[in-house]
């Protein structure tokens, strides 16, 4: 699965595009967050401590601030799970999310639209992994229509945010809540 066909979905775009630029990094960061379980999973089984690091990287993303937001990409870019040493599933999965962080990080500082689109894709992916891993004839276009829901129900959840907590991590867990993996 890709960007397009999530974001680009005609139920969907026309809303993502209306959002302003703090609006779209909250639906972002929420759709990545919502993933935290398998970053959490990873952490218990080989004992490392992403799950801060998720949390240190979308609260930079959601203050906006180019200092600690470069500070953040250099730790994930140095942290990034590689497959060979954490080779079970749950190394896979967390090599994924931090990808996506570190793309969304990476938006954040030039403003380059592939990157938000890659940090997608890179979430996408585990959606795939985790859908595979559940049934390996999965039917995509089910999914794709479920994701699709997903945003949509973020992005409608975010008119119901005063501009004021844009600034917390709580606002991003509480848009992904309903929508955990």
């Amino acid at each position: 699965m890709q960007w397009y066909l999530i974001f680009e979905d005609a139920a969907v775009e026309p809303l993502f595009q209306k959002l302003d630029g703090k609006q779209k990094v909250l639906v972002l960061s929420a759709y990545i967050y919502r993933q935290a379980k398998l970053i959490k999973d990873f952490d218990h089984y080989y004992g490392e401590d992403l799950f801060g690091l998720l949390v240190r990287g979308l609260t930079s993303v959601i203050l906006g601030e180019n200092d600690a937001i470069k500070h953040v990409e250099q730790e994930v870019v140095n942290r990034i799970p590689d497959t060979d040493e954490f080779s079970e599933q749950v190394g896979a999965y967390a090599q994924n999310i931090m990808i996506a962080l570190d793309y969304l990080l990476l938006y954040m500082l030039s403003g380059d639209v592939s990157d938000m689109q890659r940090s997608v894709d890179m979430t996408l992916q585990n959606i795939d992994l985790v859908c595979y891993e559940v049934d390996e004839a999965y039917d995509e276009r089910k999914v794709v229509e479920q994701e699709v829901l997903v945003v949509l129900n973020i992005i409608n959840s975010i008119e119901d945010i005063s501009v004021g907590l844009y600034s917390d991590i709580v606002t991003v867990q509480e848009l992904a809540r309903k929508y955990m993996l």
